[in-house]
């Protein structure tokens, strides 16, 4: 395993973020999907992004945080194959854009929780 480490230490470092964002995304979704059950309307609390995939169908938000999570790691985990492939400018910002993608998705979910327990 150091070895792999050793021979891939960007590969590395992002399985280690991916999978940090994959646990943050878990985390706060449950809590999430807990709160949903007890506000309305959901415009009030739910940020714009999310709105405009899911409507105001409180069934359509539960499902797409309850999978968000999933969907990071697996879209971040062909992205870190696809990192393998690929050298130069390319990379850099095929890594720098898996980076901001999962910040920007923490700072969605922690927004939304934060409105959704009345903070």
């Amino acid at each position: 395993m150091f070895r792999l480490i050793k021979e891939f230490p960007l590969q590395a470092g992002l399985f280690l973020f991916n999978t940090g964002i994959f646990a943050w995304l878990q985390t706060t979704s449950s809590a999430i999907l807990v709160q949903l059950g007890l506000k309305e309307p959901l415009t009030q609390y739910i940020p714009e992004p999310i709105l405009a995939l899911t409507g105001d169908s409180v069934a359509a938000i539960q499902a797409y945080v309850g999978n968000a999570a999933w969907a990071w790691l697996i879209f971040s985990m062909i992205v870190l194959v696809i990192i393998h492939f690929i050298k130069g400018v390319l990379k850099f910002l095929f890594v720098l854009a898996l980076i901001m993608i999962g910040i920007y998705l923490l700072f969605q979910n922690q927004e939304m929780l934060h409105s959704l327990m009345g903070g």
